[in-house]
């Protein structure tokens, strides 16, 4: 049996939002901001965004990324992260099976999420 190595390396194709990207967004929003910079990533970029219309679009390294604002306004992450592609998909940093749930726990800006597993907080290292 080969076992195959992962080396990790950030994805170009997704940006993750947490609930304080969506507090701040809401708050632009609100405020009828049309253009605004926000962080994104766990703080570690900073993306403008545009609203047009119903949609909220999130521009970072070239890409775009969209998200409704009715989404935005509603959306309630707590502790968890929101990815959104480049082809327009959204989906939590969470996986559900029969017997366990999986989640990466966001932990605040700068600091690196941990895993939880079945409700129980993994070492944050």
């Amino acid at each position: 049996m080969q076992i195959r190595l992962y080396n990790f390396c950030p994805r170009d194709d997704s940006v993750l939002l947490t609930q304080h990207t969506i507090d701040l967004i809401r708050k632009y929003i609100r405020d009828g901001k049309e253009y605004f910079k926000t962080p994104v990533n766990i703080g570690l970029n900073i993306a403008e965004v545009h609203t047009e219309g119903d949609i909220a679009e999130i521009f970072l390294h070239g890409k775009k990324y969209c998200i409704y604002i009715d989404e935005v306004l509603n959306l309630k992450l707590k502790d968890k992260i929101l990815a959104i592609t480049d082809k327009k998909e959204t989906f939590f940093l969470e996986i559900r099976t029969r017997e366990k749930y999986y989640k990466l726990k966001y932990l605040g800006e700068k600091i690196a999420p941990t895993v939880e597993i079945s409700g129980i907080h993994m070492h944050n290292i």
